[in-house]
């Protein structure tokens, strides 16, 4: 599932109500890569069923970043689920990762079989901003 949208519409709040907190490894990619570099030698995190990946692409990676994400999907690719969510459409994924054999290969596992959804609305912080 690859809900991109862009700032406002809570990719996550429609996300995360349908899984427990246990079943999610961090809010953002940056935390997954906190988590790989702590735990150098321990392998791959742990084997959870669902692994949530929040603002995928929010900040720039390097290239032991993304060789990191793409053994951590494949992996998960074909046994365990992985939602990503986006500001960035999907189409640029591939500049984003720069690297054009290892972007190749993350966007395959990420995009092949995907389910996506694209939100489109006002910010909901710019809402709650309003009703307060």
């Amino acid at each position: 599932m690859v809900p991109p949208s862009p700032t406002g519409p809570q990719s996550l709040t429609l996300v995360l109500p349908a899984f427990d907190e246990a079943d999610r490894i961090g809010p953002a990619l940056d935390e997954l890569f906190e988590y790989l570099r702590s735990s150098v030698g321990e392998g791959l995190p742990p084997r959870v069923d669902v692994l949530v990946v929040d603002d995928f692409a929010v900040s720039p990676v390097n290239d032991t970043q993304r060789s990191d994400l793409l053994e951590v999907l494949e992996d998960r690719y074909g046994s365990r689920s992985t939602i990503v969510t986006s500001q960035l459409p999907s189409a640029q994924w591939h500049d984003y990762l720069a690297d054009p054999t290892l972007a190749d290969a993350i966007c395959d596992r990420l995009l092949n079989n995907a389910h996506r959804l694209v939100l489109k609305g006002p910010s909901r912080r710019k809402e709650q901003t309003q009703q307060t």
